[in-house]
């Protein structure tokens, strides 16, 4: 009679060979098995293992399909037009999206929101306070392995903020913690934009921004020219009014970033707060760029008023 392990179902020669396998033998050995497995499968339930192997960080699955050639890399997901990579990032899978990457994944491909992977990651920085520093370390690595793989540090929601952009807006609102900051930190060593006009940033936090800027105008010396991102978000634009500085009025104009009548909360446009504050020279270039007089005003009144 044949040895049994303990279990009494697989000789016992066999579990000592198991036991004896590196976990890269094991893992093919899983490998080969899920193999067997998928061959039986329809094309649907293929993808559909496909997408939850990503989603639940099965390496050894997301392996197997692609041994298969059953599925393309960067295949979309009909709900929300998800890609593997887009579901690994957001769990902290590191495993997984290093290993759809060395197989060609793009970091570069959008859902149907207009987030790319790395613009999901910033997006589970904000859920991420009740989750476990492993999580967190795993998601700090993956924004550094897909900015290392070509990841655009710039890259913007579609119509909204670039994702260190909403790192800072998640800084300011939603309490400020480690993982933000490093992750702030992180995108800045890879020379991202200050997104212009967010106001209120914790003052740890705007340390980091200011010791950049000082390093940034030390390098270009002196020049501005690249520091700052001008993207679609009224508050940037009307920030730029209140702050008196007319180069940055100048670029969110040339870049279609804002139109010169746009309106804030509650319902002043540009030319309505360069009153206020009596911003003489603001006043008279919002009138040159085509600025409607606020409450039917000339402009020897509205410098008056000033």
């Amino acid at each position: 009679m044949k040895a049994l392990s303990i279990v009494g179902l697989i000789p016992l020669s066999v579990c000592i060979s198991i036991v004896a396998m590196s976990d890269s033998q094991l893992d093919m050995l899983r490998q080969d098995s899920v193999i067997d497995i998928l061959r039986q499968d329809d094309e649907q339930t293929v993808l559909d293992k496909w997408f939850g192997a990503a989603k639940d960080g099965d390496v050894v699955t997301v392996k197997a399909i692609l041994a298969l050639k059953s599925v393309e890399v960067n295949q979309k997901e009909e709900y929300k037009e998800k890609t593997a990579l887009h579901r690994a990032a957001k769990k902290g899978h590191f495993d997984v999206v290093q290993y759809l990457i060395q197989s060609g994944a793009s970091v570069h491909l959008r859902n149907s929101n207009g987030n790319t992977p790395l613009y999901c990651i910033a997006m589970a920085c904000r859920h991420s306070f009740t989750k476990s520093v492993s999580y967190k370390d795993k998601l700090l690595r993956i924004m550094e392995l897909l900015l290392k793989s070509g990841a655009d540090v710039h890259c913007q929601k579609r119509g909204e903020r670039s994702v260190l952009g909403h790192l800072l807006i998640v800084d300011r609102d939603c309490g400020s913690n480690a993982l933000t900051r490093k992750a702030i930190t992180l995108l800045l060593e890879h020379c991202s934009k200050i997104p212009y006009g967010i106001i209120g940033i914790p003052l740890h936090t705007q340390q980091l921004l200011d010791d950049y800027k000082d390093s940034y105008l030390t390098i270009h010396n002196g020049s501005i020219t690249g520091l700052y991102e001008y993207y679609v978000a009224p508050y940037g634009w009307f920030q730029a009014v209140e702050n008196n500085d007319k180069d940055a009025m100048h670029t969110f104009l040339d870049s279609n970033a804002a139109e010169v009548n746009d309106k804030n909360h509650d319902q002043e446009t540009a030319i309505d707060i360069a009153v206020k504050k009596g911003h003489e020279e603001i006043i008279q270039f919002l009138i040159e760029q085509g600025s409607k007089m606020p409450g039917g005003m000339s402009l020897i009144r509205c410098l008056n008023v000033c």
